[in-house]
Order: structure tokens, then sequence, then C-alpha cells
């Protein structure tokens, strides 16, 4: 959750401001894949409920954890601009 802010602050005041977003989205995609895939295994009946369960918990998830990346980027001190 807090991968952006912790590059940011390693890179210091570097002026590559494309690098923190782009942790954040990686950071919240594999974040929510993974934990979809298992809540859908250990929630689920058959295999396409599995399927199911973690197609939906990983979009639901990656929601979540790309708010909590940009908010983890925010306490860090990070501020995106948007051009």
């Amino acid at each position: 959750m807090l991968s952006a802010c912790l590059v940011k602050q390693i890179k210091g005041n570097a002026s590559d401001e494309g690098v923190s977003p782009m942790v954040a989205l990686l950071s919240a995609a594999i974040g929510a894949i993974a934990c979809g895939i298992m809540v859908g295994l250990r929630r689920g009946a058959s295999v396409p409920a599995r399927i199911g369960i973690s197609v939906l918990c990983s979009a639901l998830l990656f929601v979540v954890c790309l708010i909590l990346a940009f908010i983890g980027c925010n306490v860090g001190g990070y501020h995106l601009t948007i051009r």
C-alpha cells in the first residue's frame, strides 16, 4: 500500500514524477489479483464459482488498493500533478 510513498522517499526529490503513480498502479493490481485469487479459492464451492468470486474480489480490491496507495503517496508528501 505504501510502496509508491517509499519509492518517493528513496529517490528523494528526483524529477521523474511518473514512477510513483506507476508503482501505485502496479502494486494495486498485483495485490488485488493475489487477494482475489486467495478469497476465491477459499470461498468458492465449484470451479465456476471460484473463478467468479476471484474476478469480483480482484476488481473490488483493485479499487481499494489503488485508493490506499494514493493515500499513502499523499501522506508521504507526494503531490501528483496531471498535465
